[in-house]
């Protein structure tokens, strides 16, 4: 589900559907509170997973041995 974006453009790269949200009608009705989220099916159930960002400045390169 995507807030902003070309949903277009991204079923076509990832072969997989996106929808859109306008006015955040989905999301409010999902109880989606945060993004970026991902939904998926869990049986009968919506399994809804917020994905953690992390700002590039917060990484550390990794140190060879």
């Amino acid at each position: 589900m995507l807030l902003a974006g070309r949903p277009l453009e991204l079923m076509r790269r990832h072969r997989r559907p996106f929808h859109f949200d306008q006015g955040g009608r989905l999301a409010a009705r999902f109880g989606i509170v945060a993004t970026p989220s991902l939904v998926g099916q869990a049986g009968t159930l919506l399994r809804i997973t917020e994905i953690p960002v992390v700002d590039r400045d917060d990484v550390k390169p990794e140190q060879e041995d």
